[in-house]
């Protein structure tokens, strides 16, 4: 429990989208051949840390859940418990129940990755027989 009173939780793959893009950053920066496309890499990565840093205040209890956004539905309509933590070019989609105070990390993307494919291919992958 946090010091809002509030439990939150981050799925694996919100964790892992993270983590990965992080470390593909790291890759590109090492490698890059001009000063401006450095420049470029290091102002992402420094979007991504601001966006993690955003997810555990909210885990900390710094942050106050209500603040977030809430996630509206092709049509425009709000989907109940559903909030997204928006930094910059990253979206992070909470699932909060406010009676019980708790709130589910589901997912975190980048603007460039689209929600109802990533959603698509994460509901294929759980449906694939082992």
């Amino acid at each position: 429990m946090n010091a809002l009173g509030w439990k939150f939780i981050h799925s694996e793959t919100f964790l892992s989208a993270t983590e990965g893009y992080l470390t593909s950053l790291e890759s590109r920066l090492s490698s890059c051949a001009s000063e401006s496309e450095a420049e470029q890499i290091l102002g992402e990565k420094k979007a991504l840390e601001d966006f993690i840093a955003a997810a555990l205040n909210l885990q900390r209890g710094v942050a106050e859940p209500g603040q977030l956004a809430i996630v509206l539905d092709g049509d425009g309509s709000p989907i109940p418990n559903y909030h997204v933590l928006v930094v910059e070019k990253w979206r992070g989609y909470y699932r909060l129940d406010p009676v019980a105070k708790v709130g589910i990390g589901i997912l975190a993307l980048h603007e460039s990755h689209k929600l109802q494919d990533t959603l698509k291919k994460a509901l294929e992958e759980a449906f694939k027989k082992p």
